[in-house]
């Protein structure tokens, strides 16, 4: 059963678009139901891509990809704005990151939604392995800002922070799980993040704490302000 909440936005829009077409004196939607994703994954021959990030590395802005449910070991890095990336659900589709440095998923764009997956992040001693790292600034020349909407997803064994924000503003955090497994770090931290809404955030194991609230200068022009 799904609720009409649970799919993304932009998807909505497209079914939306579909039902249209259909009742006018067009002859219907362009294609089939797949149609209604710029990408899917598949660990098989019945997606458009088998690894995540070829995926991402070719959408546009405002690209919804779709990941079927499987295990993908590899690291992911979004730059390009508004890209929605969605699973088969929590424990259905795993980004397993472990083994490497560095990020699980780095997201360096505005906009970016991440739903309904788990992230087995980076393991190895480096001060900037995190599971998911958030960062809506890095490619929009530097400037702080901008949204993120995470809900639904699981984050667990990385060495550091399992989920980190930095700089984002008019965000979401929803229905995450994140499970340090006695690794370094906090669960969910928090940087220079404003008007951020966290609801239902479950942690454990993280050695530093459950949710981080922190301020760095070298992202000042955000301040800290209206967690809720």
């Amino acid at each position: 059963n799904v609720a009409v909440e649970d799919i993304p936005p932009a998807v909505q829009e497209r079914v939306n678009g579909a039902l249209a077409d259909l009742t006018s004196e067009e002859s219907g939607p362009a294609g089939p139901a797949g149609d209604l994703y710029d990408a899917v994954v598949a660990k098989g021959e019945s997606g458009d891509y088998t690894s995540i990030q070829a995926a991402v590395d070719n959408v546009s802005s405002g690209a919804v990809i779709s990941v079927e449910a499987g295990t993908y070991d590899e690291q992911v890095s979004i730059d390009t704005r508004d890209i929605t990336l969605f699973g088969a659900g929590q424990g259905e589709t795993v980004i397993d990151a472990s083994g490497n440095d560095g990020r699980g998923i780095e997201v360096n764009s505005s906009g970016v939604t991440l739903r309904e997956f788990t992230v087995i992040g980076p393991d190895e001693s480096s001060e900037g392995s995190y599971g998911v790292k958030i960062q809506p600034f890095s490619s929009d020349g530097g400037l702080p800002g901008n949204p993120a909407t995470v809900d639904s997803i699981t984050v667990k064994g990385s060495y550091k922070t399992e989920l980190d924000l930095i700089g984002v503003q008019d965000g979401t955090v929803s229905n995450v799980v994140l499970n340090g497994q006695n690794t370094g770090g906090v669960g969910l931290a928090l940087s220079n993040c404003k008007n951020v809404s966290l609801e239902n955030i479950e942690t454990r194991d993280n050695n530093w704490g459950g949710i981080g609230l922190f301020t760095n200068e070298e992202f000042s022009s955000v301040e800290l302000a209206d967690i809720t």
